[in-house]
Formats: C-alpha cells, structure tokens, sequence
C-alpha cells in the first residue's frame, strides 16, 4: 500500500485477489478473503464471524456470513454496505458469482 496503511483499504485486498482468480481454485480464493476484514482492510485470523441480512443494490435482500476484525465493522457493514454480484473465473475455467459488497452512501 503507497501510504503504508492497511486500513480502509479491503477494496484493495479484495481486487487484488480477484485480479488473480485465473491461477486459483475457488476454495483457495474463499480461504483468502477470509484473511482480512472487508470494512476495515485489517488482517484478521478468520476466526470472527457474522451472520447479517444486507439490502441489495436494485432492492431486495440477502443473508449472508462475513469475517470481521472488531464488532464495530459489524454495525458498519449492516448501516453502509450493500450486496452486488460480480462473476469471478477460477482456475481451470470455472465460473462463479460471489457476493461482493459495494460501500453506499445513502
């Protein structure tokens, strides 16, 4: 990271991962994801999780778990985030949706 500073910084992480699904499995590329907090960027154990209903961008909603650092990024990912689908190919040519997550402001 330019700045040296990891946090606020999970939009990082997650393209940098999803930039490199052609040479990884789909498992592999879930294992990593759960590597850090998608709110605060932080590096986490993967140990944390929370089950959460978000709205999706166009309406509707959807329950899903995610992996987190601090409860604070719990409350935060309820209030500012919303559910978009973007399709990543893994390796080998296998295709998959994964539920990403796009900061809204309302």
């Amino acid at each position: 990271f330019p700045t040296g500073n990891r946090n606020a910084a999970s939009f990082r992480w997650f393209s940098f991962v999803a930039n490199k699904t052609a040479s990884l499995s789909a498992s592999i590329f879930e294992a990593v994801s759960k590597g850090y907090c998608p709110i605060s960027g932080s590096p986490i154990a993967g140990t944390n999780r929370a089950r959460v209903r978000l709205g999706k961008v166009g309406g509707g909603s959807e329950i899903g778990t995610f992996y987190f650092c601090c409860d604070p990024c719990i409350c935060d990912m309820i209030d500012l985030v919303r559910v978009d689908t973007k399709t990543l190919t893994f390796m080998g040519g296998w295709g998959a949706e994964h539920s990403s997550t796009v900061i809204v402001k309302d």
